[in-house]
């Protein structure tokens, strides 16, 4: 799976992700460290996320999530960071289409900007940006806007562990 897009998903993805990401994290400059320099930053920052979000979630602190899915702020990535997750099987989430709910506006203006953006677009991610009080306020009005013109939401899962397939038909014997 290409870790930057999810390939095959038509529609929308209502993406209020717990997706981790380093919190005020400022990104290197290649011109004050060597290039393999900022990707030992980066991959260090991308862990240290995980592992915060481990430890608020399950109570462990560790760079395997339970949930293998990474957003970047700001979306702020290279091919080495991208490379780096694929390898560990953690997606990396992308957005088609920013709510800006960052900036304080109210709801009729923030669904205006919404459903703007959206038949601007067509189709693709959607990422409500932050867990504030006026994104919540939106939601309703946003899903049943998403419903009224036909368009879906789509449930992001992890995929499942996958098995040899000498496993898979022994399984189906015994069944």
């Amino acid at each position: 799976m290409d870790a930057h897009r999810l390939p095959g998903c038509a529609g929308f993805a209502l993406a209020m992700t717990l997706c981790p990401h380093a919190q005020g994290a400022e990104c290197p400059r290649e011109d004050a460290l060597g290039k393999s320099r900022i990707i030992a930053v980066a991959v260090d920052e991308i862990d240290k996320g995980i592992a915060a979000v481990e430890m608020a979630l399950n109570g462990v602190s560790t760079t395997i999530p339970s949930m293998p899915f990474f957003r970047f702020p700001g979306f702020l990535t290279n091919r080495q960071t991208l490379d780096d997750l694929q390898q560990r099987r953690i997606v990396v989430f992308d957005a088609d289409i920013i709510a800006d709910d960052w900036i304080a506006m109210t709801r009729e203006a923030e669904l205006n900007l919404l459903t703007a953006r959206l038949k601007a677009a067509g189709k693709g991610i959607i990422l409500p940006h932050d867990p504030k009080a006026q994104t919540a306020a939106v939601l309703p009005a946003f899903l049943r806007y998403l419903r009224d013109n036909g368009h879906s939401v789509v449930h992001v899962v992890p995929e499942a562990e996958s098995r040899p397939a000498a496993d898979v038909e022994q399984s189906e014997k015994r069944e």
